[in-house]
């Protein structure tokens, strides 16, 4: 994969983890860092393409001075969400290699859904804020984008398409959550052939990363003042303001009407993906239905 990109700054990334938010990027990014070949910049998410493009290819490319290797990668799961990035990506890098991974969308969506509670973003019910969801949608403004958009961000077939229609399906290389976790290796092996660089296959120190459940001990009314610290100042404070917390399960009635309203798009996805997904995407099948299973 050869980018055919604006003239050259500095060095600047041959392929991008783009998401999904909350499916396993983190996992991702870990295993490809660890290959010999394969460089990234010491943060993960650099939202150059979504929130800070303004600031100019030089500024990019200075988040990758001193990254090594054949190939090298940036991992922001906002990408994906984002209308407008894939149009950015081509015009700063050319074609270069995408790399998205999927989540079951319900399991995605209660993921966000707590995440945005824990940083006070949201309040109230999983079920208040899918109701709430359309018109948060449609006022259209950054936090709404950013932590409501819990049921839009799991129609996947869409914001592929997006991505096909800039880059085409040749390059873009897209992996299931459940697929990480049962086969790590594998899947990390096809990354690397993907971007160009060879598979370490059983020499790979691969392992899935669990970002483990915590809720905040600081008063709604506080955590918004650590959203607004300086970027280095905030994972301090929640080191010291986060304890371990297991969620509740989702209530099985709300799973339900989730897996009947994503099913259209997740048979959508299965055509454009050319394979099955896992049964546990869709509704029950009844008796003597074709399983949908991996």
């Amino acid at each position: 994969m050869t980018a055919d990109a604006a003239p050259r700054v500095g060095r600047l990334p041959t392929c991008l983890v783009v998401g999904a938010q909350k499916a396993g990027t983190s996992s991702l990014a870990e295993l490809l860092g660890a290959h010999p070949d394969i460089g990234r910049p010491h943060r993960k998410e650099l939202h150059y393409f979504d929130r800070r493009h303004d600031r100019g290819l030089g500024w990019y490319a200075a988040r990758f001075r001193g990254v090594e290797g054949a190939a090298a990668f940036e991992a922001t799961p906002a990408y994906l969400y984002d209308p407008e990035v894939p149009g950015r990506i081509v015009a700063a890098l050319g074609y270069v290699g995408i790399v998205a991974v999927l989540r079951n969308p319900v399991d995605r969506a209660y993921s966000h859904y707590w995440h945005a509670v824990r940083v006070g973003a949201v309040r109230g019910t999983f079920e208040q804020a899918l109701a709430d969801e359309p018109a948060a949608l449609a006022r259209g403004r950054g936090v709404d984008l950013a932590w409501r958009s819990l049921v839009d961000r799991g129609r996947y077939a869409a914001q592929l398409e997006r991505y096909a229609a800039h880059f085409g399906w040749e390059q873009l290389h897209v992996i299931l959550f459940e697929d990480l976790v049962a086969d790590p290796q594998e899947v990390a092996d096809g990354v690397a052939r993907f971007v160009g660089v060879a598979p370490l296959g059983p020499s790979w120190p691969v392992q899935v990363h669990r970002n483990r459940a915590a809720r905040s001990r600081l008063p709604p009314v506080l955590r918004p003042v650590v959203r607004a610290a300086p970027h280095r100042v905030r994972p301090v404070v929640r080191a010291l303001t986060m304890r371990p917390w297991t969620p509740p399960a989702m209530d099985p009635r709300t799973r339900g009407e989730l897996l009947a309203a994503f099913a259209p798009d997740n048979e959508r996805l299965t055509a454009l993906l050319g394979r099955p997904l896992p049964q546990s995407w869709f509704p029950s099948a009844p008796s003597g239905s074709p399983s949908r299973a991996t």
